[in-house]
């Protein structure tokens, strides 16, 4: 078994095509929904939380059937993969609560992980699907959810989702420590050819916090009500 999993996808190769396409379906699909009658519309939503929890489930089940599951690359650690949750939890059980972080750290972490497309756990065509399913969902599910009027970005959201990402931080740090993983990039800088990630350790963390702060920002102005 290859010891670094990380398989980055190549820009304008055939699986980018196709994941995008299945972006551009997906927000069709949700745009097409927002517009639903409530009862249909929170059906709907229903069977696609479970669906995407259980193909969730059924990665983390493929992985340990072939012995590649590791505490150092399937976790829940990375900040896009806690987002996933929390649009599941959405889904199935409509909790608003959960759409503050969602928006922020959704958006902002699938948008930059589509832009520099990467599967941290091998170039199986499963893990392939499941990067997108997971960044692209993060990315449409809270647009969806405001399209719908399921709630409003309240004003300086962004403010506490920068705050929260911040308190998150710390049992990253130490799931990082427990399980030989580097979760959020907290040890070294994530393996893709992103422009804006510049630095050795730590100063390269401290360009990932000032460009979350700077997209916070820009969603609030693009999304919320004004300050």
């Amino acid at each position: 078994m290859n010891s670094d999993p990380f398989h980055p996808i190549g820009i304008l190769s055939l699986t980018w095509w196709a994941g995008m396409a299945f972006f551009a379906l997906y927000a069709i699909a949700l745009a097409r929904l927002s517009n639903a009658a409530d009862q249909r519309r929170v059906k709907i939503e229903r069977i696609l939380g479970y669906s995407l929890a259980t193909f969730y489930l059924g990665v983390h089940a493929h992985q340990i059937a072939n012995g590649v599951w590791s505490t150092s690359v399937s976790l829940p650690g990375h900040i896009c993969s806690i987002s996933f949750i929390l649009a599941i939890i959405y889904l199935t059980t409509g909790s608003t609560k959960v759409l503050l972080p969602l928006t922020f750290w959704g958006i902002t972490g699938g948008a930059h992980a589509l832009i520099t497309p990467a599967s941290p756990i091998g170039s199986h065509p499963l893990y392939l699907v499941e990067f997108y399913v997971q960044h692209v969902s993060i990315v449409l599910i809270p647009l969806y959810a405001l399209r719908s009027g399921a709630w409003l970005v309240p004003a300086r959201a962004w403010v506490s989702a920068f705050w929260g990402n911040q308190v998150i931080l710390i049992p990253i740090f130490f799931l990082n420590r427990f399980a030989g993983a580097n979760y959020h990039f907290l040890l070294s800088p994530p393996a893709v050819n992103n422009p804006l990630i510049i630095g050795p350790w730590p100063w390269y963390l401290v360009g990932i916090d000032a460009l979350a702060l700077g997209h916070y920002w820009l969603i609030q102005k693009w999304l919320g009500k004004k300050d």
